[in-house]
């Protein structure tokens, strides 16, 4: 479940340092509506599914050092 992570380049070079390690996140929904339950009554976290759509977002840094956009 870790964001998928690419770099940009530029006719071969990285146009900056951040650019090296750009992180997209990726929409994860529960697998079932309802909670199962183990024997003492305890819900079980459900299984996760990744949705398949496109997501409009701003490009972050992968160190998470910088609050701004890229």
């Amino acid at each position: 479940m870790y964001p998928t992570e690419h770099g940009i380049q530029i006719n071969g070079k990285c146009p900056f340092y951040e650019a090296r390690r750009i992180v997209f996140a990726k929409i994860w929904a529960d697998q079932n509506a309802i909670f199962e339950q183990d024997m003492p009554g305890n819900e079980i976290t459900p299984h996760q599914r990744q949705l398949k759509q496109w997501l409009t977002t701003s490009l972050r840094d992968a160190s998470y050092l910088n609050d701004e956009p890229l």
